[in-house]
């Protein structure tokens, strides 16, 4: 396993708090860079990163490894950002979208070297306070290949996703981005769909009816609004293309309720614990 001396993270929120957290006693020096003083000065008490900066020129000029853990649209500024600054090295991302991530670094110069980064893991409680050492821990990491990405940059993000005990999956960026538009995006969408429908019951006696179904599906729904709303938009077509799949289902049973075909409700359930039973199998691990 190949890691670079020198890290910078840039973003100690949920997923950059937790990976300089996982790196912790891995022999790596990890500089974080993050607008929040308070952020800053927790994530040095930890002793996860040996210092900290709010000025993100100052945190990458020394850096082997430059990791982008914000918001995609940020990651997209900061490709920018630093194709004029600093001359060359190796980055990864950590964004929930590839398309539009891999196109931007594949613009970098050829002094750079770069690689798409997607831990499929993940908390509805955002920042720093959200952030654990053992995120990562048995996760799929998906890696994309851009036109920078060399043989180092391959062998660091990949030594990146072993030390933090995460399991690789090299996919391009096409086709993340369409898996995880149904297995992550429109998920969220689903949840914060059913909690706006929840809050618009005018009924506050709906919150002492839930129980965990309730709690379970509405979960993600409490992610932060910022980072979903990027991701919505920079995979906008995907998205698109499964929440007509999606609304297709729901047809199907509000047809079938309003024709009062029992039947029909029974087959489209019995069809949904099919599917939850193969999903099962596929993982192979147990589910809650």
């Amino acid at each position: 396993m190949k890691l670079p001396e020198r890290v910078t993270i840039i973003g100690l929120g949920l997923m950059g708090g937790s990976l300089a957290l996982a790196l912790q006693g891995s022999g790596v020096r990890v500089t974080g860079v993050d607008l929040d003083e308070g952020t800053r000065t927790a994530a040095l008490a930890t002793g996860s990163v040996v210092q900290v900066t709010g000025v993100w020129e100052e945190g990458v000029a020394e850096a082997d490894l430059i990791v982008l853990a914000t918001p995609v649209q940020h990651i997209l500024k900061m490709v920018v950002a630093l194709s004029g600054f600093k001359k060359g090295g190796v980055v990864i991302d950590l964004g929930s979208t590839k398309g539009v991530i891999v196109a931007a670094m594949g613009g970098m110069g050829a002094e750079w070297e770069a690689v798409g980064g997607h831990p499929m893991c993940g908390r509805e409680i955002a920042g720093w306070t959200g952030a654990t050492a053992d995120l990562y821990e048995g996760a799929t990491f998906a890696l994309c290949r851009t036109e920078r990405t060399t043989p180092k940059a391959a062998e660091w993000a990949e030594g990146l996703v072993e030390v933090v005990g995460a399991e690789r999956l090299w996919l391009t960026a096409e086709r993340h981005d369409f898996l995880t538009g149904m297995s992550s995006h429109v998920p969220y969408v689903a949840a914060a769909a059913l909690m706006r429908a929840a809050v618009g019951v005018g009924d506050d006696g709906v919150w002492g009816m839930s129980a965990s179904g309730f709690r379970d599906t509405s979960r993600v729904s409490g992610t932060s609004p910022a980072v979903m709303s990027d991701i919505l938009w920079t995979n906008r077509k995907a998205v698109l293309a499964h929440l007509a799949a999606y609304e297709a289902e729901l047809g199907v049973l509000r047809a079938a309720l309003a024709e009062g075909d029992e039947a029909g409700v029974r087959a489209w359930a019995e069809g949904a614990a099919a599917g939850y039973a193969r999903y099962r199998q596929a993982v192979g691990r147990p589910l809650p």
